[in-house]
């Protein structure tokens, strides 16, 4: 069962960007928003948001994120994610539970400074599943980078850094 939703990722990385200074923009934020995704699936072996994440030309991409701050262009994303309350029937900024924002802390540490080309490469690369799904199908489509493909590639990769360390 997912834990929170992708535009409330957004919003976490939007936030950490702002207080350290650090101009992000489209790209990036969907690259930073699939490790945060990825490595809490090798970690917690469960979905950290239920929004799906699809294989486009520059990498994974999740959509409800894509259309939120489209209008951005290429240029820096200056306002924070909203989503509607139904309940409430209101728009609000979601929010990461606090403990989750500790555990996706370091994924925001390692990556923060990688270029938008280093990090479509890394997701690009043969391993990673974006790398996997773009070679069977013979193109990025923007069809869904399964679930089960994500975790069990980051599980391995969890368990190469518990045993390395």
């Amino acid at each position: 069962m997912a834990v929170t939703s992708a535009l409330a990722v957004a919003n976490f990385l939007l936030d950490q960007a702002k207080a350290e200074g650090r101009p992000i923009r489209q790209l990036k934020l969907q690259k930073l928003i699939y490790f945060c995704y990825a490595w809490y699936a090798g970690n917690k072996g469960e979905e950290l948001f239920s929004e799906d994440i699809e294989a486009w030309q520059f990498g994974p991409v999740v959509r409800e994120v894509y259309l939120e701050f489209k209008d951005a262009g290429a240029s820096p994303i200056t306002h924070r994610a909203t989503a509607m309350d139904w309940e409430a029937f209101d728009l609000v900024e979601p929010e990461l539970p606090s403990e989750l924002a500790e555990e996706l802390r370091p994924v925001w540490d390692i990556y923060k400074a990688k270029s938008d080309a280093w990090l479509v490469e890394a997701t690009h690369a043969a391993s990673e599943p974006w790398g996997i799904l773009v070679k069977k199908v013979g193109h990025a489509d923007k069809r869904q980078i399964p679930f089960e493909l994500i975790k069990s590639v980051y599980t391995k990769k969890v368990e190469q850094i518990g045993a390395s360390g």
